[in-house]
């Protein structure tokens, strides 16, 4: 899968007077933070949250997201917003709707999610993440999918389909908080 087109348009330096998109950046990550904190009670309080305090603990320890370069985003990329073509390459990314100068760490942190071992080997190399300040995008993206995936489990909790539980707790190992592989997923710290 080539995500070159993802990496290219994060790879944008604009002044965010007069480019048309709002600035999407809350350097404390404290609204981040807040709601997934709620999130976590939510699941927790359900039980379908393994080591409820691990998730907690990385969930308030957020990386400096003060060294964010607000690039142009996708600002939802998640799976259902991506169009494969028959032989599994990238044919179209789909719901611009949240499109904004952001963190493209945010935009990482949706293959994380729901990405494996060659989506995001492909990744670090077409992404434009995959520069000097890598290793600080990749931690903001794994910080990001950790808290996506905890939206994932309390959606699932309250009236999403039960595949988001399994996309949570794969989100969860994949941002190093479990140890436990639950399912097809990947380790950051492995790729």
């Amino acid at each position: 899968m080539n995500f070159r087109i993802v990496g290219e348009i994060n790879g944008i330096r604009m002044n965010p007077q007069g480019s048309g998109l709002t600035v999407d950046l809350e350097p404390s990550g404290r609204d981040w933070r807040d709601a997934e904190l709620d999130d976590l009670a939510v699941a927790a309080g359900a039980g379908v949250l393994p080591a409820a305090d691990a998730w907690a603990a990385r969930v308030r320890a957020a990386p400096d997201l003060r060294r964010a370069v607000p690039v142009p985003i996708h600002g939802d990329f998640v799976a259902e917003h991506v169009s494969l073509d028959g032989q599994g390459r990238l044919s179209g990314v789909l719901d611009w709707s949240d499109a904004a100068l952001g963190d493209p760490a945010r935009d990482l942190a949706g293959l994380i999610h729901w990405g494996n071992a060659g989506l995001l080997a492909a990744a670090r190399v077409a992404y434009a993440a995959s520069g000097p300040s890598c290793g600080a995008v990749w931690e903001r993206a794994a910080w990001y999918a950790l808290c996506r995936a905890l939206g994932d489990l309390a959606f699932a909790v309250g009236e999403g389909p039960p595949a988001y539980l399994g996309s949570g707790r794969r989100a969860g190992w994949a941002a190093g908080v479990v140890d436990k592989r639950p399912g097809p997923a990947v380790n950051l710290n492995r790729v």
